[in-house]
């Protein structure tokens, strides 16, 4: 039905919504019409794209400033739109990749953005295989059931042209979504406070590393060290962001100090090893983190073994996946090397990643 122009009712996670084919000017204007526009109706605003997954997100909107990415992917799929600003010529690059007219997602200054995290919405937006839009029915109350929703378009006149009703999966919330403008200077605001709150928004810069070794004593403990001092250098390009850097070992008892030879081969490097106190792998450090390097293929095994949710974010430190050899026991000169070998892995890890 989107397909052939239509107009249909359906949930998303936060209200029931109508949803059309933004790239089809027909289509755009049935869904104006559901809402009531004209006649006194609605005033057409630009409908928020509700995109098929963050990662399309991210490649049409890239290059993007770190807190506004960070924010993307944490917080879709789910109930946050974005108010993207970005420059004529990127917006018209936009509009141009989903086959989109001006006027529909964007204002000429910004671009709506969402990714539905309702498994029903997001199955039939990704299907579709068309740039879908999502607005809700007139009206201040916040539909929860289709029945509701219905009613609203009722009392509008707007319900003639539904084409379709979806009624499938966890009933809406019933709140709007959380509204987030993103800057041209890098920053971000929190301009209506929906179904997240700013606190939550506010929590997702702040980001998690973890380094795995076996012990705890020696190799995690050098890479965690070695890991804050470049980040503190890149502290200007983190544009916002925090980072807290954690180390733990699968075999470690908790307490052991790191080794002397580690805390030296650190400050060799012209950096400094804090103070060390061994601490166990545990599902919670697990969770927390948002990129966990381990040591050795092994240790990234045991890492997904504990917890097989973070999977996709748990690698070996080594791009290739060799393993670090565990200096402990041995000369301080291996120290030296396991310590310099530590450092040109993070940065290019941290360069992967752009943090």
């Amino acid at each position: 039905m989107l397909r052939r122009e239509g107009v249909v009712l359906l949930p998303t996670e936060t209200v029931w919504g109508l949803a059309a084919d933004a790239s089809s000017v027909a289509a755009v204007h049935r869904l104006w019409q559901a809402r009531g526009s004209g006649s006194g109706g609605e005033r057409r605003t630009p409908l928020a794209w509700h995109a098929p997954s963050t990662r399309r997100v991210l490649e049409l909107l890239a290059p993007l400033a770190p807190v506004h990415r960070r924010l993307i992917e944490k917080l879709t799929p789910g109930p946050v739109m974005f108010a993207a600003a970005l420059a004529a010529e990127k917006l018209a690059a936009v509009r141009d990749a989903l086959g989109v007219p001006p006027g529909v997602l964007d204002d000429g200054r910004e671009l709506l953005v969402r990714v539905s995290s309702h498994p029903v919405a997001s199955a039939i937006i990704e299907r579709c295989g068309k740039p879908v839009v999502v607005a809700g029915v007139p009206g201040k109350a916040q539909a929860r059931t289709a029945e509701e929703a219905m009613a609203l378009l009722e009392k509008s006149g707007g319900a003639s042209s539904i084409d379709l009703v979806v009624s499938d999966g966890p009933a809406p919330m019933g709140k709007q979504s959380t509204l987030i403008r993103l800057a041209p200077d890098g920053s971000y605001a929190v301009v209506r406070v929906g179904a997240v709150e700013e606190r939550l928004v506010r929590k997702q810069l702040a980001r998690t590393m973890l380094f795995v070794c076996t012990g705890n004593t020696c190799r995690s403990p050098m890479a965690a060290a070695i890991a804050r001092e470049l980040l503190a250098r890149r502290q200007g390009a983190a544009g916002g962001l925090t980072t807290t850097v954690r180390s733990a070992g699968t075999w470690a008892s908790p307490g052991a100090s790191a080794t002397p030879e580690a805390a030296l081969a650190v400050e060799k490097l012209g950096m400094k090893m804090p103070a060390h106190s061994s601490s166990p792998l545990t599902r919670e450090m697990i969770n927390e983190s948002d990129v966990i390097f381990a040591m050795s293929a092994s240790h990234a095994q045991a890492v997904r073994d504990m917890e097989p949710g973070a999977a996709e974010r748990t690698f070996t430190l080594d791009p290739g996946g060799a393993e670090i050899p565990d200096p402990l026991g041995q000369s301080q000169a291996v120290y030296d090397a396991t310590a310099r070998r530590l450092q040109e892995l993070i940065t290019r890890r941290l360069d992967e990643m752009g943090w």
